[in-house]
């Protein structure tokens, strides 16, 4: 938000290339480089509509410059960190993040997550994912995919990926 002009932030669901490119010209400036990157998830929810979900997606992913990584978590896993930060308001994305929100909070026990994801979380989780990978696949444009087991072999959050995938792209200093 700090790097986005405020007139783009407000606007950024219904212009969300504009206000990406503006906040990385930003950021590059600010660290005075011009080799620096955004790193950012992206969900249905997130400004999306589903009206034009494709065509922005298609104007996010085929952006110049764009590298396109998918991390697909399992949907039972993710459906369960959902429901979770529903209940609670514990949107933290590591270990350390749900730490310090509990810190604040009374919050009991995080029940154990079940073995599989409903139906119909299920059915959009599978429509996203596969959205986004035939977008890609139809625009011709290379991308990475990070498996699910990355949370389980040492990238254990969002930020030891993000790492992860900016030094498989060439940004050493990541």
């Amino acid at each position: 938000r700090e790097f986005i002009p405020p007139e783009l932030f407000w606007s950024r669901c219904r212009r969300p290339v504009d206000a990406l490119t503006a906040g990385l010209q930003r950021l590059c400036e600010r660290k005075g480089r011009d080799d620096c990157a955004i790193v950012f998830k992206l969900f249905p929810v997130h400004c999306l509509r589903w009206h034009d979900l494709a065509q922005q997606l298609r104007d996010i992913l085929t952006f110049p410059d764009t590298l396109p990584v998918i991390l697909e978590r399992d949907p039972a896993a993710r459906e369960c960190s959902l429901n979770w930060a529903n209940r609670t308001n514990d949107w933290g994305t590591s270990p350390e993040g749900h730490k310090e929100f509990a810190l604040g909070h009374d919050l009991a026990e995080r029940p154990p997550c079940p073995e599989t994801a409903s139906g119909d979380f299920l059915q959009k989780h599978d429509a996203w994912f596969a959205l986004a990978r035939r977008t890609l696949r139809n625009a011709s444009l290379p991308h990475l995919e990070v498996p699910a087991e990355a949370y389980t072999t040492g990238l254990k959050t969002t930020d030891d990926i993000a790492r992860w995938v900016l030094r498989s792209a060439g940004f050493s200093s990541a």
